[in-house]
C-alpha cells in the first residue's frame, strides 16, 4: 500500500496472539507520530512485540479479534477467553470498517469474532 501523502494520519498496531494488545491512532498531523503513538499503546505495560497492521488516512478503522473460550462460557470479561487472532479493517464509515475487520477475522478463524476497537479519522 502506498504511503499517504498528507494528514491526518492513523495507524493500527497489533500484538501477536494470545496477547490482546492493540494500538490505534487517528487524526494525527504527522505520519511518524501516528505510528509511534499506536506502537507505544500496543506495546503497553506488557511489552508486547507489536507489528503494523494498517496505515490509513481519512478513513474509519476497526480491529476484530478471534476469541476462544477458556472454559464453558465466553463473556466480555477477558479472563473468560483467549485471543487467537486479530485483524484490522478500514472503510468509509465505522460500520464498513467493522464489517471488513469481522470478515477478515472470520476468514482466518472459525470461532467467535468480536470487534475490539474502532474509530474514524
Amino acid at each position: 500500500m502506498p504511503a499517504p501523502e498528507g494528514g491526518p494520519f492513523g495507524a493500527v498496531y497489533l500484538a501477536p496472539a494470545p496477547s490482546s494488545g492493540i494500538g490505534l491512532t487517528a487524526n494525527m498531523p504527522d505520519r511518524n507520530a501516528a505510528h509511534r503513538a499506536a506502537e507505544l499503546e500496543c506495546i503497553g505495560r506488557q511489552g508486547n512485540a507489536c507489528r503494523l497492521a494498517l496505515e490509513f488516512r481519512d478513513r474509519c478503522v476497526a480491529v476484530a479479534q478471534g476469541l476462544a473460550p477458556r472454559g464453558l462460557v465466553l463473556t466480555e470479561d477477558p479472563s473468560t477467553y483467549q485471543v487467537r487472532i486479530a485483524m484490522a479493517g478500514a472503510g468509509a464509515t465505522a460500520a464498513l470498517a467493522e464489517r471488513e475487520a469481522m470478515a477478515a477475522c472470520r476468514q482466518r478463524f472459525r470461532g467467535t469474532c468480536r470487534v475490539a476497537r474502532s474509530t474514524c479519522g
